[in-house]
């Protein structure tokens, strides 16, 4: 085994990944993200019990890109990870300064210095529903959103947390069923694109809010982040809820005319026109900016920042892997891939 050294973790839960690069046996891993267990041998317990200590605090999980309530589940799975932090003697510290959210990857490749901050239209609101496996990826795409635009415009919404759930449909419930979609494509409906839901002239989105039925007028965008196959079981959960909330189970779906993410040297995709989550968001605007109607609202210019960030995290990724003596390029999935 080679000896361990300090490293510090900023904002990052992800040690159960992470340690491969640090240890030469094959490290502890975790079930789940969200469900570990804290039973276990006394000394296990004593453990635990010493690592509530640095259990985290409220404005840290807040710093993480959320700003719902510290789940019971993220709370034990803290404990569990400090835990395994005093057992391979490496550092880690939640919430960075302040709270403030700082990066997934190790402190010598943190990339945030370099992120340009961009201001979202304030009647847009992008929503990322993450499957929590995703939550701990470094080369992880939707927290970029978050670091690009803030927490208020991009908001982060774990699937599986009731805390988060109930968040985002409180607000889908407010913007009202005309002002919800989910950029996924769902084989089993309809598509339609960009131009088919807002290029009319003039535009029945850009019109005032709609007193009688108390809808705010918010524009919201749901971004499916998980692996193809997580993606799924989350959009089932959408459809479930959206039979509850509007009685009707179909959820309206944008299908985008994307190119080739810049991330797909790193993480390829199933097929060429799937991209990973940011690429998303980046061609939504893209497409949007193209819209007369739309034209005047900056989507260029958000598309371009956030766009820059996925060349930032690509660069800090493939600089990661060359000093590691890992491979720059992956294999083509066929079957499955990261969204």
């Amino acid at each position: 085994m080679a000896s361990p050294r300090a490293f510090t973790f900023k904002c990052s839960p992800s040690l159960a990944f992470s340690t491969k690069t640090l240890m030469d046996s094959k490290p502890r891993t975790l079930r789940s993200p969200f469900s570990c267990s804290t039973s276990g041998s006394p000394q296990r317990e004593a453990r635990l019990s010493d690592a509530v200590e640095g259990a985290i605090t409220l404005q840290e999980w807040q710093g993480w890109g959320t700003t719902s309530p510290l789940p019971a589940m993220v709370t034990k799975i803290v404990e569990d990870l400090k835990a395994l932090e005093k057992d391979i003697d490496a550092q880690m510290s939640f919430g960075g300064s302040g709270g403030k959210l700082q990066c997934w990857l190790p402190l010598e490749d943190c990339m945030c210095s370099n992120v340009t901050q961009s201001t979202l239209w304030h009647r847009m609101r992008f929503w990322l529903y993450m499957h929590p496996k995703d939550f701990l990826r470094q080369n992880n795409t939707g927290k970029l959103l978050w670091q690009v635009f803030g927490t208020e415009a991009a908001t982060l919404c774990l699937f599986g947390i009731s805390e988060h759930e109930e968040i985002m449909w409180n607000a889908l419930k407010l913007a009202g069923k005309k002002n919800v979609w989910c950029l996924y494509p769902n084989k089993n409906a309809a598509l339609k694109s960009v131009e088919d839901v807002f290029g009319q002239e003039p535009s029945p989105y850009l019109e005032c809010t709609d007193t009688k039925t108390n809808e705010d007028g918010t524009l919201n965008f749901i971004l499916i982040d998980g692996t193809w196959n997580n993606s799924v079981s989350i959009f089932s959960r959408l459809k479930d809820q959206a039979t509850s909330v509007w009685g009707e189970a179909d959820f309206p779906c944008i299908s985008l005319a994307t190119g080739v993410s810049a991330m797909h040297k790193l993480r390829p995709q199933p097929s060429w026109d799937r991209t990973c989550t940011a690429g998303a968001a980046i061609g939504l605007l893209s497409e949007l900016q193209l819209l007369p109607e739309f034209s005047s609202f900056g989507f260029d210019k958000q598309a371009e920042a956030l766009e820059d960030t996925l060349v930032i995290l690509l660069e800090a990724l493939t600089t990661r892997r060359v000093r590691m003596g890992r491979s720059i390029t992956r294999k083509v999935r066929h079957m499955s891939g990261i969204c």
